[in-house]
Order: structure tokens, then sequence, then C-alpha cells
């Protein structure tokens, strides 16, 4: 089961020398990263058991509420009065308690991906879906739209590109009319491999036109069996397509756990497992579940990936997830880049103490650039883009 590799500080910069920035979150209405336009984006879905709570919201930057249903002919709607009250009931806390916190929807992922395909490929559904989205916003004081394809294939991608152009057009041009002060957000979720982008997904088509790339990151990492692509290479690649900050990294506030490992794999994170009908048994968890539950006392580190692990051999159980020290490597990773932030799945999975939020968004992101460059490490040597 593979876990990335976070990359190793660059020599030039000393944790030392960093400012400490815990808790500044509580004296300002925005995390630390705001200050230079960075973000700390949170998504909070509809099936969490736990409320927003008003504090979470002024360590955010921004919230997407996750996801808000399509249908065939583009017609974006509730699933019912309860998801309805859910995203009324976050907007007004959220807009109360911090007014400066961007608050979006999100639409598609894992659940409601099915239609997109023929939406966008049809001229006259997909600009009913660009009205039926910019209504949705509209009707609900919203500030923009996430899109979360999940996922779109080679012969998608035109037409995708085509969506997401007319839709930043016409989010414009609502924004105008209506002689808003802000103009209205519009990010997508990038596919989770260096192979996706390699073989189909062009992301510097996209980017003239969203104010943010969410980068699923956190996919590659729960996955078994082989070792994938590392984290490192995954934001590598998607920094040589752009040299503007609009990549978000992915941070998970789940682990996942495997059954049925196999005992003789010698290596402690690299692992197989007997597979029933091609898949490996297994599920996630909420980081509230697993520190209740005692498993975070039984971790053990593993420092080539910088990640907390679980491993049972009498049970054939492997667990891999993440913590405060593993949210702080890749937070440092994110400075040391500077990448333009994060986003959290998902916030409902905290504990009742938010340590993983805090972990997060007390980290002072702009300590890496103001967000006109990207710096990276590359055969030992430090690379700076402009």
């Amino acid at each position: 089961m593979e876990q990335p590799a976070v990359p190793r500080r660059p020599p030039h910069v000393s944790r030392n020398n960093r400012l400490e920035t815990r808790h500044l979150s509580a004296l300002s209405p925005l995390p630390p990263a705001s200050k230079c336009g960075k973000r700390i984006v949170g998504y909070y879905t509809e099936w969490e058991p736990m409320k927003m709570k008003p504090r979470q919201l002024k360590k955010l930057t921004h919230l997407i509420f996750q996801h808000i249903p399509m249908n065939a002919t583009g017609h974006v709607n509730y699933q019912d009065s309860a998801q309805r009250r859910r995203l009324t009931e976050m907007r007004k806390m959220a807009k109360s308690e911090n007014g400066k916190v961007k608050v979006m929807f999100s639409i598609g992922g894992h659940l409601n991906s099915e239609y997109l395909s023929g939406i966008i490929a049809d001229l006259d559904i997909r600009k009913k879906f660009i009205n039926s989205i910019i209504n949705f916003i509209k009707i609900n004081q919203l500030d923009g739209v996430d899109l979360f394809w999940n996922w779109p294939t080679s012969s998608d991608m035109d037409s995708f590109v085509d969506l997401v152009r007319e839709l930043r057009g016409n989010l414009t041009e609502a924004a105008i009319t209506e002689s808003r002060k802000d103009h209205y957000l519009l990010s997508l979720v990038a596919p989770p491999t260096p192979s996706d982008y390699e073989q189909y997904f062009d992301l510097e088509k996209f980017l003239d036109h969203v104010d943010f790339v969410n980068v699923m990151v956190s996919t590659t990492m729960l996955r078994g069996l082989k070792k994938l692509e590392s984290l490192s290479d995954q934001m590598l690649h998607c920094m040589e397509e752009t040299t503007e900050i609009k990549l978000n990294m992915a941070v998970s506030f789940y682990g996942r756990y495997w059954k049925r490992v196999n005992t003789n794999d010698t290596d402690e994170m690299w692992k197989t497992a007997e597979l029933t009908d091609g898949v490996a048994e297994g599920s996630f968890l909420t980081w509230r579940y697993l520190k209740k539950n005692g498993w975070t006392s039984e971790a053990v580190w593993h420092e080539e990936t910088r990640t907390p692990f679980v491993w049972r051999p009498k049970e054939r159980i492997f667990f891999v997830f993440e913590n405060e020290q593993s949210l702080k490597e890749k937070m440092d990773y994110v400075t040391d880049n500077n990448l333009g932030g994060i986003y959290i799945w998902a916030l409902g999975a905290d504990d009742d103490e938010d340590t993983l939020l805090d972990t997060v968004s007390s980290v002072d992101l702009c300590e890496g650039g103001s967000g006109d460059t990207i710096n990276y490490m590359c055969d030992n040597a430090s690379i700076n883009l402009k």
C-alpha cells in the first residue's frame, strides 16, 4: 500500500528560522495564509454527522459545500429539504462569524458525476447547466462553484475546457451586472496521478479561467497494492504546467485501512493484499473515529514518507492516516514550494478540539513567498520559477 514520500526540506530553509504562528487564527478573522492571498480551503460534506462550528470558520479562507446534485438535463438543485437547510445554515453562520470567508458549492464528486459527459457534449444542455449553476449561486447568496468531475476521459476534454471557459465568462458577466464588489469564484479538482496529465488532462488549458485548482494527491496517498507516484511527483508535475500560484494541495482528515494484507511483505509501508473480485478489501475512517478508538496510540512513524501507520499482522490489517506530525510535514512542503494553499477533505472528520484543522490553519504559508513564484527541488538544486 502506497503512501507518498514528502520531500525533505530544501537546504536553504531552516525550521528554526520559522516564526511560530500557532494560535494566530484566534486573533484574526482569517488564518495567517490569507495575508498574502493564499488559501486554506475546507470541504464540508452533506453526510458528515458533525455540524460546522463557528470557530472553524475563523480558520478557513474558503468553505465548499459538497455536493449539490445535477440531473441529465443540466438542472442543479438540492437533493432534499435537509440538504437545503444544511447549506443555508452553513452560509449564514459563515457570514455572521467570518464575513471574509468565501462560501462555495461543489458539483460532481464520486456520487454525482455520471451526467457531466453528456451535459457538456450537448451545446443546449451545457448552456442550461451554466445558467442553472449561476442561478443557484445567486439564489443561495454564494461566492462561487467548484467543479469536481470524478473523472473526465480524453474524449471529454475539449468540451470540458469549453464548459469552464464559458462558465467563467458567464460568472464574470453576472458579477458585473450585479455590480458585485468581488468576482464570482470558479475552481476545479484535478485528478490524482501524473499519468492522468500525461495521457489526457491538460491543466494549462484551464488555468486562465479558474481561480484555483485543488490537486487530489490524497487519493494517491491512500492507494494500496503497489507503489504509485509520490506526493512530490504529483505536485511537481502540476507545477510544470504553470508558474501561477493556483495550486492547492489536498490534505486528508481521513485514514484508510486494508484487510487480508500479506504478512510476508518485508517493507514496513509498501505492502500487498489478497484481492476480492480484483479489489483490496478495506475502508476509510475519520480522524475523529480512529482517535476515539485508540488507533493513534498504536501508530509507528515511517520516516521515508513522514507518515504514521498501524500494522496488525495477526489480524492482517494495515492502516495509514494523517496526524499532527505528518500534516506539519506537508504544510512545510506547501510553504517551501510556495504553493497557493491546501484543501481539506473533510472538515467533519476532525475531532471536537479541531486538532488537525488547528495544525494546518495556524501555519503561515506566506513565509514561502508572496505567491508570484514556485520553488521546488530538482536533482538537488533549488529551482525558482517566475
